[in-house]
């Protein structure tokens, strides 16, 4: 992903000198050129196609014509064998100024992690930030906590295991006795991952499993574990599809952790082709992780755990604040999103709007872990969408992320979004949230995320072109060849007569 970043930024950079070195070259005097030897039919017709291509580039770039721009693009003999979708859209006033299958739907891969962070700055707005508490249903009485301790995870992303057991400190700094007569309870929601993913991308190092309370992104190296923790090699799991998917020399490295119900001592099985414990590992089963944690941490602190299932109400409303971690503002968070292309934020992120449209007040703490955060949050960024007049069909969503291939979304969708978002002075900021073209003048030239994996490339975002234009640019190309360095240079060749274009 970064490669494919950095070499179409480099494209674009290249082709806005390529021009002026061109001419400053000298012909070829006639007496020095050398015979050819005699090229393939094959060859002499790609160069054919190519050289076309090439004129009709230089005779519209001067004009005014997208669509014309687009068409001529399209006879590039690199995309001859790809499937295509682009659409050019005038950012300010939402008219489409050139398409080929802008409202088809094409498989996004991570550049749908712009609809998902657009549609969390929109509706959760800039100041938002993650409050992950902890609660009790109960009183301390003679410096014992007479109830229990209720962690209210926030879906918050960048926390980490020392904001946990900080939290914790400040939460339990009046239990003096340190005795707690209930429960620890950790109010969280299930994990909504399909299970496809697991021979995919899930469970690798760039996604870890999502989860209501995440601990530094849910990974971890062996030699952190607290001391109690037994870890033994093997497989928890069975299945030969699991089994597959753990032997492969590429595959992920899990830990799982739960706890030996006659000793009582909580085994870490683990299972690496690196055969690296340092190496960061995908915690299989992150609730139970943190809540292993908790319960060690305080067994450390010297607090005695009653576990009595007390008569006490276990709704939000009837809980006290015992203490409350704030994370940083949303845009950094969304910023790094999307710089980094982060799939277990993103997957966060879609689960945050999930969880801000319940009704805590009416939810019981009982009920939360039947909750399917990714099904509300998907709710959640359709209703948005058709707020934008975007096409029901225009869109299939399965993650926040794109890890899925089954996701869809069409060019003018994207399109729509971006032009949305630069035309709201409080979500204009969201551009400056996205990777910006390098090179010279970068900064008020190419905003956009883009999204790779085996045969998707898409590059999505907002153009400022030389002529003051601002043009909302979706290019999306499926099913390409194995070799991509050709695509980034046509990719980055369009988006380069575009911005030097004044088109309508």
């Amino acid at each position: 992903m970064k490669n494919f970043i950095a070499v179409l930024s480099a494209c674009i950079a290249l082709f806005t000198t390529g021009s002026a070195i061109a001419k400053s070259q000298k012909p070829t005097k006639p007496g020095n050129q050398v015979k050819s030897t005699k090229s393939s039919t094959a060859k002499a017709s790609a160069a054919k196609t190519a050289i076309k291509a090439d004129a009709a580039m230089a005779a519209v770039t001067s004009g005014v014509s997208a669509q014309h721009i687009l068409n001529a693009w399209l006879l590039t003999p690199t995309l001859n064998n790809s499937s295509v979708a682009v659409e050019v859209m005038d950012a300010d006033t939402k008219r489409v100024l050139g398409e080929i299958n802008g409202k088809r739907r094409f498989v996004p891969a991570s550049s749908i992690k712009a609809l998902t962070c657009a549609c969390a700055l929109d509706t959760l707005g800039s100041e938002f930030t993650y409050k992950t508490r902890i609660l009790t249903n109960g009183k301390i009485v003679n410096g014992t906590l007479e109830g229990d301790l209720i962690i209210q995870p926030s879906e918050d992303p960048s926390f980490s295991r020392g904001d946990l057991y900080a939290l914790l400190d400040k939460a339990l700094s009046e239990v003096q006795a340190k005795q707690i007569t209930g429960r620890v309870i950790l109010a969280a929601c299930k994990t909504g991952f399909s299970s496809v993913w697991l021979v995919e991308d899930f469970g690798r190092n760039w996604m870890p499993v999502s989860s209501s309370l995440v601990l530094d992104r849910n990974c971890l190296a062996l030699n952190t574990l607290p001391p109690r923790f037994v870890q033994i090699e093997g497989q928890h799991n069975s299945g030969s599809l699991f089994e597959r998917a753990l032997a492969s020399k590429d595959g992920p490295s899990w830990v799982f952790l739960e706890k030996n119900q006659s000793t009582g001592a909580i085994e870490a099985r683990y299972i690496s082709p690196m055969q690296n414990k340092l190496a960061p590992f995908i915690v299989s089963n992150p609730n139970e992780f943190a809540y292993f944690l908790i319960e060690n941490y305080l067994k450390d602190k010297g607090f005695t755990l009653q576990n009595k299932t007390l008569q006490l109400s276990t709704k939000y409303k009837d809980t006290a604040v015992l203490s409350e971690h704030e994370s940083k503002p949303l845009p950094p968070i969304l910023q790094w999103t999307l710089h980094e292309s982060d799939n277990l934020y993103a997957q966060q992120i879609l689960r945050t709007l999930g969880f801000a449209s319940l009704d805590l007040n009416s939810v019981d703490l009982s009920e939360m872990q039947n909750i399917s955060l990714e099904e509300k949050g998907i709710g959640v960024i359709f209703k948005w969408l058709s707020q934008l007049k975007v096409g029901a069909q225009e869109v299939v969503m399965f993650d926040g992320c794109g890890l899925s291939r089954k996701n869809g979304i069409s060019p003018h969708a994207l399109n729509t979004i971006f032009a949305y978002m630069n035309q709201k002075p409080q979500t204009r900021p969201f551009f400056n949230l996205l990777k910006a073209e390098q090179g010279k003048g970068a900064a008020s030239s190419y905003r956009f995320k883009t999204g790779t994996m085996e045969t998707v490339r898409c590059i999505s975002g907002l153009l400022a072109t030389n002529s003051g234009q601002k043009l909302a640019l979706t290019i999306m190309v499926n099913g390409h060849t194995p070799s991509v360095r050709n695509l980034r240079i046509v990719v980055g060749d369009l988006v380069n007569k575009l911005k030097n274009a004044k088109v309508k």
